[in-house]
């Protein structure tokens, strides 16, 4: 992240500037986010939850990308579990009843995180 302003109406909420190849602008709730730190972001296109992302302006400030929650981000052993249902019924069924798919699916989902970024199409900014 490039620069963190104060929302000029919204007390909890703060604009952010990234620099991508080019200065991208959003808005985010997320109060923990410092200058320099970097950010998982979804650029214009499909969201993860199968909903589309378009750039647009609110209240005069331009929303350029979206900054991903640790939700978005843990979407891998949900998906997974989805497809073991539906592919891999056996494996599924085997893990289920030995109780061994939560922690399964857990792994997925503490993978590094590049990784799952990169499969879900998003990208990692300062």
């Amino acid at each position: 992240m490039v620069f963190k302003e104060e929302h000029p109406l919204y007390e909890r909420k703060s604009i952010l500037t990234l620099d991508a190849g080019k200065r991208l602008s959003t808005v985010t709730g997320y109060q923990n986010v410092e200058v320099g730190d970097y950010i998982a972001i979804l650029l214009p296109g499909p969201r993860m939850d199968g909903t589309y992302f378009a750039p647009r302006v609110e209240k005069n400030i331009a929303i350029d990308c979206e900054v991903c929650s640790p939700k978005d981000l843990r979407l891998g052993g949900r998906r997974h579990r989805r497809y073991l249902k539906t592919h891999r019924k056996a494996l599924y069924t085997s893990l289920l009843t030995s109780d061994k798919l939560n922690g399964y699916l857990a792994d997925i989902d503490r993978q590094p995180t590049k990784i799952i970024l990169k499969k879900q199409g998003l990208s990692i900014f300062p």
